[in-house]
């Protein structure tokens, strides 16, 4: 600060100045606010060793996951619904000392809560064992490499059904971002070249752009050898041929997030496929050889009222206002939704998170998958 006295300047440092003011007509700087120090609390010295990064992944954890989803790390089922409580009703945590607040949560428990949270290792396979990174393996046709697994944030997933493609976008903390779906008219018998090319554009053009599409696995719909219905076998045929051409055309989808300025087409290979047998496994919808409808279980995804046996899953949140254009949907492109949400969600919980409750739960007697 320069202060011209006559024809001289004076070198002033702004901090004098205000310690002068101070002094002589009582003001007082703004402080800036100081991130709340463990140390305040006796007993939760061992937070010092955190950076603000690992502070962070903590309150990322205990705010954008379900109770059970804590289970994962080193705190008791009955604290993880504490800790789920306290988050419904006071909001979520803003500092890890907050867990005090919660019953029968000590500073013990939470030295081993939070050390969990911050060692867990980076690449979620690595405390698999063999048996569960087998079965990781077939759960998708082409595996997601661990490489891209940490960078995947949104996945979009695609259902192609009779009268509808469907598809959902979600992040991996269980938001649910796009729902939406494309009607289009029963395939006539004689393949129509003109529509199938509509549809599969107007498809490609609605879906988002995402870290990583995935779908079912078509080739089982082809069904070639099997002796079914004709009309059937045509449109599983169709539908086979769709998925491929939606395959194909999404992987030069408009890439918005490369950080360049404008827009740029870019060849990408992150379109995935998941064994057709695994989301209604993963959810419970097949009793003995029949399938539950997918919308039963999106429904209580909706009411909040997933049952115990599902409540370790990936959370799923859902816009009220989303919630009541999927309510007042008809019944055929309710079940498309619901399909691809169930899609979007084992993909993401098996695959990116690596669950290994979930990855567990497929090796269960009534829901085992073949491994090859």
């Amino acid at each position: 600060m320069l202060i011209k006295v006559g024809v001289r300047c004076i070198t002033v440092k702004w901090a004098s100045v205000l310690r002068v003011a101070n002094c002589y007509c009582h003001l007082k700087t703004p402080s800036t606010p100081t991130k709340e120090s463990s140390e305040v609390v006796p007993g939760l010295e061992f937070m010092s060793k955190y950076d603000d990064k690992a502070l962070d992944r903590i309150l990322t954890v205990l705010n954008s996951t379900c109770s059970s989803s804590l289970t994962r790390y080193k705190v008791s089922k009955g604290c993880s619904e504490q800790i789920k409580k306290y988050w419904t009703t006071k909001g979520p945590f803003t500092t890890v000392k907050q867990l005090l607040e919660i019953e029968n949560f000590d500073k013990k428990y939470l030295e081993k809560l939070v050390c969990s949270i911050v060692e867990e290792p980076i690449d979620p396979t690595a405390t698999l064992d063999k048996q569960l990174k087998k079965i990781l393996q077939n759960v998708t046709v082409n595996a997601l490499p661990k490489e891209k697994r940490s960078k995947i944030k949104t996945v979009t997933s695609i259902h192609i059904g009779l009268t509808h493609v469907s598809w959902a976008k979600m992040d991996i903390d269980g938001h649910l971002l796009v729902w939406d779906a494309c009607e289009f008219p029963e395939w006539s018998k004689p393949f129509n070249t003109k529509l199938f090319h509509t549809v599969a554009l107007e498809v490609w053009s609605k879906l988002p752009v995402s870290d990583a599409y995935v779908t079912e696995d078509v080739t089982s719909l082809k069904n070639f050898q099997n002796k079914i219905e004709s009309k059937t076998l045509l449109r599983n045929i169709q539908r086979f041929q769709l998925a491929i051409t939606l395959q194909l055309l999404t992987s030069t989808k408009l890439n918005q997030s490369d950080g360049n300025e404008g827009s740029s087409y870019t060849q990408i290979d992150n379109y995935y496929f998941i064994r057709p047998n695994i989301p209604p496994k993963l959810f419970q919808l097949i009793i003995g050889s029949e399938t539950v409808a997918a919308s039963s279980i999106v429904q209580t995804f909706i009411d909040n009222n997933v049952s115990e046996s599902l409540s370790h899953i990936l959370p799923v949140i859902i816009d009220p206002f989303v919630a009541s254009l999927y309510n007042e949907s008809k019944n055929l492109k309710k079940e498309g939704l619901s399909q691809a949400l169930i899609i979007a969600v084992a993909f993401i919980d098996l695959t990116v998170m690596c669950n290994p409750v979930s990855l567990k739960s497929l090796t269960s007697s009534q829901y085992s998958i073949k491994t090859k």
